[in-house]
């Protein structure tokens, strides 16, 4: 599936495949009364251009249940007519290689530095190259690391064999994570989290920030946060949590001590992503199982959607106002059911700590 230029340059592509000259040409398309910016290819035979319109040919398939090439070496006529922009299409095919040059197979190498260092060494190389990066950075290497988190090495030089593009990190001394600025907005909650042993990375080198915070994810900071005997709790009865998963125990805990609900009787949903409305009757609960009282009224009237609110949300979120954990947006909104991400999902996590010490 793709616009017009994708089904051009696809086709193209192939057409280049089994030797046939082609380029993807656009312009304006007129159909009848239609009239539209589109793009099409063409295939230079015997030194004589041929409009071929895959994506239109494509729509007549569906339309008529088989292929009719209606659209194929099209000529102009009075029903449609192919208007192409000489300049724009004259300037893409100087970027095609002719057929009969040679052709490199190319692997991009990169690389991304935690904020203590650089990684010198990348780029586009040969297919099969052996690839040496080097750190240069005022603190210790950590180690190199992979997409997966998986550590490659340890030294100051890293060599891979250029086979399909790759990416790799490398965490310097000191620094917490690759993809998270010293001038991040919830910098210092991760640290103190990261500190407290509160919150882990996706790997140890990448902390996801953006990702989302998950149901399970955040009953586990939680028992975290209590301290808690995990291990003691009884299994809970809902279906969807594996015992033998790693977040079953601190569910289990939070089930026990009124900190989550399921979303039915029987359905936790741990991989669920957390709504702010959901955060916020966690983290309320939270401190009173902790003993931790706020002395609130309800009282959403003051966010400008606080119709969409659910009912079981309003006195938490009330409470959490009020206690200066969860605040609205500038344009007065609280947005109860968007998602929250991990670094939201971490800032919060430590509001409610400073609040409970």
């Amino acid at each position: 599936k793709g616009v017009c230029y994708d089904w051009a340059a696809l086709f193209a592509i192939m057409a280049r495949y089994v030797g046939v000259e082609s380029y993807v040409h656009t312009g304006i398309l007129r159909i009848g009364t239609w009239t539209g910016h589109h793009g099409w290819t063409v295939l230079r035979i015997q030194g004589k251009d041929y409009i071929f319109d895959a994506q239109q040919d494509w729509r007549l398939k569906e339309k008529y249940g088989a292929a009719t090439y209606e659209y194929f070496g099209i000529p102009k006529n009075a029903w449609y007519d192919y208007t192409p922009e000489a300049a724009v299409n004259a300037a893409r095919d100087k970027g095609f290689l002719p057929l009969t040059a040679d052709r490199t197979r190319i692997a991009n190498i990169t690389a991304e530095a935690s904020r203590s260092g650089t990684v010198e060494g990348t780029g586009a190389y040969p297919w099969g190259a052996e690839v040496t990066l080097t750190t240069v950075g005022e603190r210790p290497l950590v180690g190199w690391y992979n997409s997966r988190g998986q550590l490659l090495g340890v030294e100051e030089t890293c060599t891979v064999t250029a086979e399909g593009d790759q990416k790799l990190y490398a965490l310097f001394e000191g620094d917490y994570f690759v993809d998270v600025s010293e001038n991040a907005w919830y910098y210092n909650d991760m640290c103190q989290a990261v500190d407290q042993g509160l919150i882990y990375g996706n790997t140890p080198c990448l902390f996801a920030p953006e990702g989302g915070m998950t149901r399970a994810m955040l009953a586990a900071v939680l028992a975290r946060a209590a301290g808690a005997d995990t291990e003691a709790a009884e299994a809970c009865s809902f279906h969807d949590v594996d015992q033998s998963a790693w977040y079953a125990e601190a569910v289990n805990w939070a089930y026990a001590n009124g900190v989550v609900y399921g979303e039915t009787e029987t359905r936790f949903n741990p991989m669920g992503k957390v709504t702010r409305e959901q955060a916020a009757s966690m983290l309320m609960r939270y401190l009173e199982s902790r003993g931790v009282e706020i002395a609130a009224e309800e009282n959403v009237a003051g966010f400008a959607d606080s119709e969409k609110i659910s009912s079981y949300a309003k006195e938490a979120i009330s409470k959490a106002k009020a206690a200066g954990i969860l605040a609205g947006y500038t344009d007065g909104t609280v947005r109860p059911r968007e998602t929250i991400t991990r670094a939201e999902g971490t800032s919060l996590l430590m509001r409610v700590v400073r609040y409970a010490a």
